[in-house]
């Protein structure tokens, strides 16, 4: 495996974990704001050292839930982004008063701290207590107080270790993966500094199921001392391991990339639009799924027969010049209405430069 395989396997491994596991937020702005801001009710400041909670981390299936933050806003959405959305996630104590640990409520955090872009932090934060205080009891309000702080110091670091160089110009697959694995490592050991085993199991046992899967899988294909028959076994065996829930989902994902393995092989056979129709309805698909199949077919053949166009005209075109680009840029205006078709141009473009 060619080691530009090896990277964009790891941008497309953080794009899976974006989709999986919460909102995209800058974490460069929670890193403006005080620890000691996110617990306003107290007294006195967090203390600099995190306060572990020995917290109820059953699932509510299992939990008699006596309170718990609403599924939908309960005034308008104090940010443009989240308009019109759910709130995802949720806050609940149990019979005891104590704050309920599970999944949704890393889910809530980061559904409240993804408007820290827009509003900034403070802002983002202050809503959140709001809904911790208006909703939870005394002591589930403080587990939770207490939980965000030490999630958002997480967060820091996080932020300030991805900030970190990860990829070198002479850097081998292996070295790549090390670096990788350091960094996950890495982030493990300040969460078990930050939080108890329940609170880890709760938060990021899902995330670190599905890194440590990833990660093994990348090492798999990495090999070269396995044969084709022994990867296999192993990335079976692999994704066996997985929890319930990520087995579900990965094996929906391995039929999806079947499905559209089936689907090209489908494209390239039948090369009239209509017989092409015809087989993806044969093949189960949809009416209106194939129509919109062939759309795209028709559309990329348009793209490709402008692209040579364009081609051919900026290859008249005098690279050392000072307005080359400015030229270049109008080429791409004249052959390409749409602007998404203007950026794939441009996409094109830099994917032959780098293989020239």
């Amino acid at each position: 495996m060619k080691k530009a395989s090896i990277v964009v396997t790891v941008a497309l491994f953080g794009a899976a974990l974006w989709l999986l596991f919460g909102y995209s937020y800058n974490q460069n702005t929670l890193t403006s704001i005080e620890i000691a801001d996110s617990n306003p009710s107290s007294d006195s400041e967090i203390n600099s050292q995190p306060q572990k909670l020995a917290l109820n981390t059953q699932s509510e299936k299992s939990t008699i839930v006596t309170s718990k933050t609403p599924l939908s806003h309960d005034q308008m959405e104090f940010a443009h982004s989240l308009r019109g959305t759910d709130i995802d996630g949720a806050l609940s104590s149990d019979l005891q008063g104590n704050l309920v640990l599970n999944q949704q409520v890393r889910d809530f955090f980061d559904y409240f701290l993804s408007a820290s872009d827009e509003l900034g932090a403070e802002a983002a934060i202050g809503e959140l207590q709001r809904y911790i205080t208006d909703y939870l009891p005394t002591k589930a309000a403080g587990d939770a107080r207490n939980l965000l702080a030490n999630y958002l110091r997480y967060k820091q670091f996080e932020s300030q270790t991805q900030q970190q160089p990860l990829l070198g110009e002479n850097l081998q697959n292996d070295q790549l993966l090390d670096l990788i694995r350091n960094n996950f490592l890495e982030l493990k050991l300040k969460r078990d500094e930050l939080f108890s085993d329940g609170e880890n199991s709760a938060l990021f046992g899902l995330e670190d199921a599905y890194q440590e899967y990833t990660l093994s899988s990348l090492e798999i294909l990495a090999d070269d001392t396995l044969s084709e028959d022994q990867r296999n076994v192993k990335m079976t065996e692999l994704q066996d391991s997985l929890p319930a829930e990520l087995q579900q989902s990965q094996t929906q994902s391995n039929v999806q990339v079947e499905q559209q393995k089936d689907i090209d092989q489908l494209a390239l056979v039948h090369q009239d639009d209509s017989a092409y129709h015809q087989a993806l309805v044969d093949k189960g698909l949809s009416q209106p799924k194939a129509n919109e199949l062939v759309g795209y077919r028709q559309n990329q053949r348009q793209f490709n027969t402008a692209y040579q166009q364009y081609q051919t005209a900026s290859a008249g075109l005098d690279p050392t010049s000072k307005d080359y680009q400015i030229k270049l840029d109008n080429l791409k205006a004249q052959y390409f209405i749409e602007p998404s078709d203007r950026t794939k141009a441009g996409l094109r473009d830099l994917l032959i430069e780098q293989d020239n």
